[in-house]
Order: C-alpha cells, then sequence, then structure tokens
C-alpha cells in the first residue's frame, strides 16, 4: 500500500514538473512546448518545420500569395519586388538575368544600373525566409533579409 501511494504521490509531482529545454532546439523551447506550438500552428492551417536560424517554425501559406503589389500594405506577408510570374522568389539568378535583359546598353565602359521593379507578387508563406527585394510601404525597394 505505501509503495502505491509513493508511486501515486511520484506521478503527480513528476507531472508538474517543467520538461526542461529541448536540446535540439535553438530557442530552448521544452518537448511540451514545442508540442503545444506545433498543434497550435496545424491547427491555424500551417506547417511546423525547420527553416531559417530558429529551428522549428510555423510557417503559414497567405491568403493572397502571387497577387500583384506594389507595396508592403497590398500583403498579407511581403510584396517581393524580387519575383514574378517566371522567377520564383528564391531564384535570384534568374531575378539577375530577367533584370539584365531589360537594361538597355549603355555607352562602352559605363555602368548602368539595372531599372528598378514597379511591381512585384505577395509572398506565397509568412514568414518568408531568405535575402529578397521588397518594396516598403512606401514604395520603395529594399533588400530584407530574414534568417
Amino acid at each position: 500500500m505505501r509503495a502505491g501511494l509513493a508511486l501515486v504521490i511520484l506521478m503527480g509531482v513528476a507531472g508538474c514538473m517543467d520538461d526542461g529545454p529541448d536540446p535540439s532546439d535553438p530557442q530552448g523551447r521544452s518537448a511540451s512546448q514545442l508540442s503545444d506550438q506545433r498543434e497550435d500552428c496545424e491547427a491555424d492551417g500551417g506547417q511546423f518545420v525547420t527553416a531559417g536560424l530558429g529551428g522549428l517554425t510555423c510557417v503559414r501559406p497567405t491568403s493572397d500569395a502571387g497577387q500583384s503589389c506594389s507595396r508592403d500594405s497590398d500583403c498579407e506577408d511581403l510584396c517581393l519586388a524580387d519575383a514574378g510570374p517566371a522567377n520564383a522568389p528564391d531564384d535570384p539568378t534568374a531575378t539577375l538575368q530577367r533584370l539584365a535583359q531589360s537594361t538597355p546598353p549603355a555607352e562602352e565602359g559605363v555602368m548602368t544600373p539595372p531599372p528598378m521593379p514597379t511591381s512585384g507578387v505577395c509572398s506565397a508563406q509568412s514568414p518568408t525566409f531568405g535575402c529578397h527585394m521588397i518594396f516598403r510601404d512606401d514604395g520603395e525597394v529594399t533588400e530584407l533579409c530574414i534568417d
């Protein structure tokens, strides 16, 4: 009887203890916190995946993915200036090639900067990791890197 009572008390105490930080999580979240966050993320339509430098992150699709934009406030997440129908947001080589093709020839020995884009597309997910040229809310283009 005493052993049974001791076991019940020990199990009760163990249930109240935090499971401590998960050593594989760079943010130091516990396994139970990660489990709760995964559950909340998936219930909201997201995917709990390893992304960026922060370990497991909830990545949710945006409702306006691929829509044309010219400023940040046009989109749920980011207005990507470096993306377009023929350009995946994660393909910087294609972006540079597209800009080079649309740049008029310069005088010999004169460098001509590529033209700045005037429109972009809304990002497909939030958060959008990596480095991208984006439209700010004032319509100016700037680079943003999200790790």
